[in-house]
C-alpha cells in the first residue's frame, strides 16, 4: 500500500513581509491618534481658562463695571495653563451690554507637530458668551438658546410688579420710576442713602434702587418710596407674557 503525503510548502519571510506592510500604518495610526488627543486637550484647557476667568468676572461684575484687563487675563490663563498653546487672542469684546451680556471671540494656535513638519497645528477659534451679574433678577432666566439671539435683542422696560405694558427707556412712565441696581461704590457717590429705609449700612452688590432721573438717593426695596420699579426684558419675551405696546410711547 503506497500512500502519499503533501508536505506542506514552507513560505520564509512570509511574517516579515506582513509585519513590513501592517507596523508602518499602525504606527501612523497610533501617532494620529496621540495627535489628535493633544489637540482636543489643548481646546478643552484653552475653553477651561476662559470659562473659568469668565465666571470669576461674571461675578464681579456689580463692581467693575469697566472689565479693564479682562481680555488680557483671558489670553494669559490659555497660554499658561496649556504648553501647546500660543498667540492667544481676545477679541470682539462686548461687556455688560444691555441686561448685562458679556460675550468675546478667543483665537489662539495649537503648536502640537506631526513628525517630519508635516503638519504643524491647528489654529482655533471659539466664542463664549455669559451674564454679568449687576444686581438685576429676572423672573425668566435666559437659557443658552436665548441667550445666543439677545445680543441682537430689542429691550424694552416693565413693570414687574405692576401694569401690563412695555416701554422705551424715554418713556415717561419709566424716567419717574425708581430702577433696580446693584449697590457700587459709584452710586454711593452719586447718591445719598435714603433719611427713611436707612440702606447706608448695605454691603456693596446689595440690590437697592435709584431714579435715575430724579431725586438724589438710593433705597432698600420695602422704602415707602419704591412702590413700583422698572425692569429690563427682551421683547419677545415681554410680548409672550402677555405685555403690549404702551400707547404714550409706543413701546420700542
Amino acid at each position: 500500500m503506497i500512500t502519499s503525503t503533501k508536505a506542506s510548502t514552507a513560505r520564509p519571510g512570509y511574517y516579515t513581509v506582513e509585519a513590513a506592510i501592517f507596523l508602518p500604518i499602525f504606527l501612523v495610526a497610533s501617532l494620529c491618534i496621540g495627535y489628535l488627543i493633544k489637540v482636543v486637550g489643548g481646546v478643552e484647557s484653552g475653553m477651561h481658562a476662559a470659562v473659568d476667568e469668565a465666571r470669576r468676572q461674571a461675578a464681579y461684575a456689580y463692581v467693575d463695571r469697566a472689565g479693564i484687563g479682562f481680555a488680557g487675563r483671558i489670553e494669559d490663563r490659555i497660554e499658561d495653563e496649556n504648553k501647546f498653546i500660543t498667540e492667544a487672542d481676545v477679541n470682539h469684546m462686548r461687556y455688560l451690554l444691555g441686561d448685562g451680556k458679556i460675550s468675546f471671540n478667543m483665537d489662539y494656535h495649537i503648536d502640537v507637530r506631526l513628525p517630519l513638519d508635516l503638519y504643524d497645528g491647528f489654529d482655533v477659534r471659539d466664542r463664549l458668551k455669559c451674564r454679568g451679574w449687576i444686581g438685576k433678577t429676572y423672573n425668566n432666566p435666559f437659557g443658552f438658546e436665548a441667550m445666543e439671539r439677545a445680543e441682537d435683542a430689542h429691550m424694552v422696560y416693565i413693570f414687574p410688579m405692576w401694569g401690563s405694558k412695555y416701554h422705551k427707556k424715554s418713556c415717561t412712565y419709566v424716567t419717574a420710576h425708581p430702577v433696580q441696581a446693584a449697590l457700587t461704590g459709584d452710586i454711593k457717590r452719586r447718591y445719598d442713602a435714603c433719611a427713611h429705609c436707612k440702606p447706608g449700612s448695605l454691603a456693596l452688590g446689595s440690590i437697592v434702587y435709584v431714579f435715575p432721573r430724579y431725586g438724589g438717593a438710593y433705597h432698600r426695596g420695602n422704602c415707602n418710596s419704591i412702590k413700583k420699579y422698572t425692569i429690563t426684558i427682551e421683547l419677545t419675551q415681554a410680548k409672550k407674557r402677555g405685555y403690549s405696546a404702551c400707547s404714550k410711547c409706543g413701546g420700542t
